[in-house]
């Protein structure tokens, strides 16, 4: 399966990014097809599991992982979504 990549180009520093949209599980924030999350396992680290509450689209909630996480760095995310993410 091949990845699905987002960019955007901020005028923040890292931390700030970081404590605005990861440290509290906000996705929303930033992801606009997302609405919310629900039954978050635990912080922004690796092996969190979660649900993405998707706003539009036939899939409203989906179960993901997180993996390589790296605090200020990256999150990478795992799970499946047809037509969406």
């Amino acid at each position: 399966m091949a990845p699905c990549l987002r960019e955007a180009e901020i005028k923040a520093t890292p931390s700030t990014i970081w404590k605005s949209c990861f440290a509290p599980m906000k996705w929303e924030m930033w992801d606009p097809d997302v609405d919310g999350t629900e039954d978050v396992s635990g912080d922004c680290v690796d092996g969190t599991t979660f649900v993405f509450v998707m706003k539009d689209g036939p899939i409203k909630k989906a179960k993901f992982q997180l993996t390589d996480v790296k605090e200020c760095e990256t999150v990478r995310f795992t799970g499946r979504l047809l037509g969406g993410l």
